[in-house]
């Protein structure tokens, strides 16, 4: 899989706010499903979800918050109250912060606007880190009739041989089942039914009193967020979802040797409902990332999810499920329905274990299902056509799909953590994944695509074996501008982790059969892998794309390992990425580029190409060469613009390279306008680096008056360890409107009242506008000063940077620009926002329309994007990430008190344990930062693995994650 689900790698990105608008399939039965068109069918009506960012603190429900911009915004947009998602500490005595989650808040409004549009307006906030409708998934299923003779799924995976070794009974495992409801009354599933220590009474006795401060009244045995009742039931308006959530819970624990219907798989352990369904819309789960919430704040040792849909990935959903693994929760959810390798949510996001389904006795139990999804995010597969289980009101029926194998794991999952109650949830699914019966050969055509195999519950809880998982992948592209390129040599680094039992003499092979790429250093070995440990230094093969690779080219490895009898094989995934995507959703298309360039992706050569430039209503195009140029000096550039070659003659200096986490892609439609772009990169082959870490951002639309320009927004992080001082950036054009000759008489000015250049020829206006309250500076440039003769030096793109409004005309020439914004002051691991507009027009009153339209459109989306201040005394408590990440032998952990504070700066592991405290002490306003060398408490070298290190300093609490590594 391209990236294992428990300490999931990727180098593939994870895009930031990007929500599904572009139809859902669904993980329950065999089919797939178009987004609905009723009142939340697509999204949850009148609720969105936000997080402020680090340093903001709210109470848990609020109406205004005090900062004036914001409480703006709640009033133009009918807000009536915010709460916050997480309504208390867990069971496990750890809070919201051990995974950031206490910034987080469900949004309630009034009115009939769409979710969407009310995300979008509170998007680009200042104190917003995201804004997000709460998407909707859906269940299906075909019901028929009863009982256990005919439950041939527990046959093909063992599971009576199993209970002769442990049954769910003997232990205190909870499985949460986050679904349409369950029968708690069932006759074979009430028994079984987790009740709530906390909570007086039992049953649905109601004293009406919230006992254990959960934040949840009288709730003895789950919750229904459907009607927001303490009954989980299924309701009667949704009599799908009632069945569906019943049937799921009893294939993980339906009572069993009870001489009634049917059995469950964990034999007894304690089934948690939570009906996380929308009334009156059947087929429907609404609030299933609050269910996860509760369920993970509760003690849930493990939850079952057999819903999920396509799209694109939500920063929110993979914040709960983040949130719920450190809690110490493993998360089960089905890998959907479409019969197709296409991510799907949630069991394609991180840290989430993905089910797939195999066939009944008729169509062959080892075989995959027909309709089931395959693929590289994967785990393990399970029995998932022709289920029988409970349903609702006490009966019993039938239903396929992958939501009936993710509940057969979870069950497996619950027998092994019954047998090995010192083992974390985490690795008692790695058991159940280790120890799966291989399915390539029932399976031609989808060999290493059905994850580890099917789920075999005796060999879970009989076999000892290692358990060995990509912890991290990495690259290293031969002209290092972290773009994996046509025609190039690249190294890739595997970290691994063992979960298991210890490992020797482990062998591992790396193997891939696309047309595209060859391996060129396929095998490594490692000594021995303790438990838990990972591998102390990366794992380093060699791999070579062809000349014809396509753009955008996913190519699928598989890693074989092995160690004595063990066998197992982890898939990770890279992508051929491409130089250059073109945003085109309107009347402008423009190149754009992961490496600091925009317009056209070359830098090796005289002349621009790899890129279609930028052109107006499908024209010509009107650009020869546009950049990015920052400085804090004419000695300090760095900067993707032409230079100065040795011999005289201008080259293009490349300062910027892609990170691997940031790929360039152009997302249609985007999550907020209707096409977006993302990519991440960082001048670390710039002759002067600092430490720049830039996030560049597009959005455009696609109607009138909008349809004239493209908006560009830069996010420039300091990743250094020192503060910028004196910064500034910006952004050069050269244009040539008309033909060869014509150029010549194209003219640049500066438009002081709506902060944009111009360069014009006859018919033909473009400009570039910043768009804020920064500081502004222009140049407009005769080209003949920078031609081949002396070249841009960087003095010269210092001066265009710097120097105000000094040069605001030039031509009829060949002519360029500079806009830019500073100075500014960043100090380390902070962050400034810079935005731009790109416009286009056929005369000055059209452009000039067009830039009021932008600005418009802008502050719509952006609410006045705030200046840093000062790097004085901080304006925030805030902790920041350590550095480096991961780390060895040492990392520094930096953070600010905006007022003097008694601190205490903590480290855990993942259970919640105090390993060491790092500081302890009253401190003064101002910047801090400490040093950690991976000892614990008596000075022992702790063993590798992430951690978690939390800052409380007065009422502020914030919690982040680092990696040791030995």
């Amino acid at each position: 899989m391209s990236k294992p689900n428990f300490v999931r790698a990727t180098v593939l990105v994870v895009f930031s706010v990007l929500i599904a608008r572009a139809g859902f399939s669904f993980g329950t039965g065999a089919s797939s499903f178009s987004k609905a068109e009723s009142s939340g069918g697509e999204y949850l009506p009148n609720k969105i979800v936000i997080k402020f960012k680090p340093g903001q603190t709210f109470g848990g429900r609020l109406s205004k918050t005090g900062v004036a911009s914001f409480d703006a915004l709640l009033g133009s947009n009918n807000v009536a109250r915010l709460e916050r998602v997480s309504k208390g500490k867990s069971r496990l005595g750890k809070g919201m912060a051990s995974a950031g989650i206490e910034n987080i808040y469900y949004v309630y409004f009034n009115g009939g606007e769409s979710p969407l549009s009310v995300a979008r307006a509170f998007k680009y906030h200042p104190l917003v880190e995201y804004a997000e409708p709460l998407r909707v998934y859906r269940l299906t299923a075909t019901p028929n009739d009863p009982l256990f003779s005919q439950q041939f799924n527990f046959q093909v995976i063992q599971a009576q041989a199993a209970w002769d070794v442990v049954k769910g009974e003997q232990g205190n495992v909870v499985v949460a089942v986050v679904d349409g409801g369950t029968d708690v009354d069932h006759g074979d599933l009430a028994a079984n039914i987790w009740r709530n220590p906390g909570e007086s009474g039992s049953g649905r006795e109601s004293n009406n009193i919230d006992d254990d401060n959960n934040g949840f009244v009288d709730d003895f045995q789950g919750w229904n967020f459907a009607n927001n009742s303490n009954d989980p039931s299924g309701l009667s308006s949704t009599p799908t979802s009632a069945n569906h959530g019943s049937h799921v819970g009893g294939i993980v624990s339906a009572v069993s040797d009870n001489s009634n219907q049917v059995a469950g798989v964990s034999w007894n352990a304690k089934l948690m409902p939570i009906n996380a369904a929308v009334d009156g819309q059947d087929n429907v789960i609404g609030f299933g990332y609050a269910g996860i919430i509760y369920a993970a704040e509760n003690g849930a040792d493990i939850i079952n999810l057999s819903w999920g849909g396509g799209g694109a990935p939500s920063l929110f959903e993979q914040d709960i499920i983040d949130y719920a693994t450190s809690l110490g929760s493993v998360i089960v959810a089905a890998a959907g329905n479409e019969s197709s390798s296409a991510p799907h949510f949630p069991s394609s996001y991180k840290n989430v274990f993905s089910v797939a389904a195999t066939g009944d006795l008729a169509t062959g139990d080892l075989k995959k299902a027909d309709f089931s999804n395959f693929g590289p995010t994967v785990d393990l597969a399970a029995p998932g056509q022709t289920i029988r289980s409970t349903f609702h009101n006490g009966a019993t029926g039938i239903f396929s799909g992958t939501s009936m194998a993710s509940p057969h794991v979870a069950g497996v999952v619950a027998l092994v953590k019954t047998l090995h109650p010192d083992w974390t949830n985490v690795q008692a699914a790695e058991q159940v994944r280790a120890t799966a019966d291989n399915t390539d050969a029932a399976n031609p055509g989808f060999e290493n695509q059905m994850g580890s195999g099917r789920v075999n519950a005796l060999k879970a809880v009989t076999v000892t074996t290692p358990s060995i998982r990509i912890a991290d992948v990495r690259f290293i592209d031969a002209n290092g501008n972290g773009v994996i390129e046509r025609n190039e040599t690249v190294e890739v680094l595997l970290n691994l982790t063992n979960f298991l039992a210890p490992a020797s003499n482990i062998s591992l092979t790396l193997e891939e059969n696309d047309p595209f790429v060859s391996i060129t250093s396929n095998s490594a070995n490692i000594a021995s892998l303790g438990t838990l440990e990972t591998t102390a230094s990366p794992l380093s093969f060699s791999i070579r794309t062809t000349s014809s690779a396509p753009s955008g080219r996913q190519l699928n490895f598989v890693l074989r390992i092995a160690s004595g009898d063990y066998q197992d094989r982890e898939r990770f995934t890279l992508v051929v990425q491409p130089l250059f995507e073109n945003a085109n959703i309107n009347n402008i298309t423009l190149s754009l580029t992961g490496i600091g360039r925009i317009g056209f992706a070359t830098t090796e050569a005289d002349e621009p190409t790899d890129g279609f430039g930028f052109s107006f209503n499908r024209g010509p195009n009107l650009l020869f060469e546009g950049a990015i140029l920052a400085g804090t000096g004419p000695s300090i550039i760095s900067n993707a613009a032409r230079g100065i070659g040795e011999t005289g003659g201008h080259v293009f200096d490349r300062d910027f390279v892609t990170a691997n986490d940031g790929p360039l892609r152009i997302i249609t439609p985007g999550a907020i306008t209707d096409q977006e772009s993302f990519t991440i990169f960082e001048d670390v082959l710039s002759n002067t680096p600092m430490n720049l870490r830039i996030t560049q951002e597009s959005f455009a639309m696609s109607a009138a008056p909008n349809d004239n320009f493209i908006l560009l927004r830069y996010t420039i992080q300091n990743s250094g360890q020192s503060t910028l001082a004196n910064f500034h950036f910006g952004l050069f054009f050269d244009w040539d409107l008309g033909t060869p000759q014509e150029v010549f008489q194209n003219q640049a000015s500066y438009d002081a009242v709506r902060r944009m250049g111009i360069v014009s020829h006859s018919n033909t206006f473009v400009g570039a506008m910043s768009l804020g309250t920064a500081n502004i500076h222009y140049r407009a440039i005769n080209n003949l000063t920078i031609n081949d003769s002396n070249g841009f030096t960087d003095a010269e793109k210092w001066q265009a940077l710097s120097s105000g409004l000094s040069a605001t005309f030039a031509g009829p020439a060949d002519v360029s620009h500079v806009i830019a914004n500073g100075p500014f002051s960043i100090p380390p691991s902070q962050s400034i926002t810079l935005d731009y507009a790109l416009l286009a027009a056929n005369s000055l009153v059209e452009l000039q329309s067009t830039a009021t339209a932008a600005q418009v459109f802008w502050s719509q989306l952006i609410t006045d994007v705030e200046d840093p201040g000062a790097p004085g005394i901080p304006t925030k408590f805030a902790l920041l990430q350590n550095y480096p990440n991961p780390f060895n032998p040492t990392t520094e952990i930096r953070y600010d008190l905006a007022q003097a504070a008694e601190v205490e700066l903590t480290v855990y592991n993942l259970l919640g344990q105090k390993i060491r405290t790092l500081v302890k002490a009253r401190q003064a306003a101002g910047f801090h930062s400490v040093q950690w060398d991976g000892a614990n408490a008596a000075g022992e070298i702790v063993a590798s693995g992430v951690y978690l290190y939390q800052l409380r300093a007065g009422g502020f609490v914030q919690t982040h994650k680092m990696l040791f590594i030995k």
